[in-house]
């Protein structure tokens, strides 16, 4: 399982983070996803543990949030 962190940062702190993330054919689920308001587009993630990155797209019900957002099980797809 991975844990991914994102490179864009906002008052010093990441603008989202993903928590056991499993391979997919279609991208990577996360077991859990922080992201902050208002996101958009494609973001670069990193593993702490490997520093491998991965450039990754937010499910769109995560872009352009008014309030910061968390979910479980959401699918983060490659642009």
């Amino acid at each position: 399982m991975l844990e991914l962190i994102a490179r864009e940062l906002r008052a010093g702190e990441p603008v989202a983070c993903a928590y056991g993330c499993q391979v997919t054919p279609d991208g990577l689920r996360a077991g859990l996803l922080f992201a902050r308001a208002g996101l958009t587009g494609p973001l670069e993630f990193v593993n702490p543990q490997t520093q491998n990155t991965y450039l990754l797209t937010l499910p769109p019900d995560y872009l352009n949030l008014d309030e910061d957002g968390w979910g479980e099980q959401e699918l983060l797809r490659s642009p």
